[in-house]
């Protein structure tokens, strides 16, 4: 199976009617997808849970994420479609004449490995919330400036220093 470089998590307002929500990726596995229901007003995400609020059916070309069994998402709330994979590498490969299982199997493992470091860093890092759409780039530091967001992109900026902060 090929996985295309269209990973982007959706958000889709309820409206509560609709029951059927969609992505356009690949999934590998249904232990993968995430789905939240994100408040309108407070930006709560709460996750939900497959079988009980919803269900999922997928092939090479997308999902489609089912609340019929569960209760369809209201206006004031976001569906947010996203995947959180497993950084773990759990099938061991067997060898056969001509085929060095060992060699592929610590590759995976290599890859594995890799992901498990690039996620360690990410989990300390800022971010924004799920399907937000901002993203951000901490500006060059500037002398007596504090670090604040712009209100209106949400971009990160600095901006005068603010004596009550100090």
């Amino acid at each position: 199976m090929a996985v295309s470089d269209n990973y982007l998590p959706t958000k889709t307002i309820g409206d509560g009617g609709t029951v059927l929500f969609t992505a356009s990726w690949n999934v590998i596995a249904s232990a993968y997808i995430r789905v939240y229901l994100e408040n309108t007003t407070t930006s709560t995400q709460v996750l939900q849970v497959l079988d009980t609020d919803y269900s999922l059916t997928f092939d090479g070309s997308g999902l489609t994420v089912d609340f019929t069994i569960g209760t369809p998402p209201p206006n004031t709330e976001y569906v947010i479609i996203a995947r959180s994979i497993s950084l773990d590498q759990t099938d061991p490969y067997k060898t056969s004449q001509g085929f060095q299982g060992e060699v592929v199997e610590n590759s995976f493992d290599k890859a594995t490995s890799i992901s498990q470091d690039i996620q360690d860093e990410t989990t300390r890092t800022l971010k924004y919330p799920l399907a937000s759409g901002k993203t951000g780039t901490v500006p060059d530091p500037v002398d007596d400036t504090v670090l604040c967001f712009d209100g209106t992109t949400g971009a990160l900026k600095t901006g005068a220093t603010n004596t009550s902060l100090v």
